[in-house]
């Protein structure tokens, strides 16, 4: 008896995570609602506050940072850059 109750646990877990990464697919690295507020010359700060943190960050050898956004399970990507002064001069964002 505990057996099935394992194996069918198991199986509604993956049906689960199969369902999360089908609904995630067509998810956007960064929401809308934050991506439309974005602008150039905004600080590090407001950009984490709107969009929250980066997957991943760089520091050039100037100083320069730049943050990428991917979602799980998803080509989905979103890339800030910051000038050595910590303003944002260039965004990009690709929902495919």
């Amino acid at each position: 008896m505990k057996e099935k109750h394992l194996t069918f646990a198991v199986v509604v877990l993956i049906l689960l995570l199969l369902i999360f990464l089908a609904l995630n697919r067509w998810l956007p690295a960064v929401s809308d609602h934050g991506w439309d507020k974005l602008k150039i010359g905004m600080t590090q700060e407001q950009v984490e506050d709107l969009i929250g943190p980066p997957n991943r960050m760089t520091k050039g050898e100037d100083g320069s940072e730049s943050w990428w956004y991917q979602r799980i399970g998803s080509e989905a990507t979103a890339e800030v850059h910051f000038t050595p002064a910590g303003t944002v001069y260039w965004a990009v964002r690709d929902d495919d």
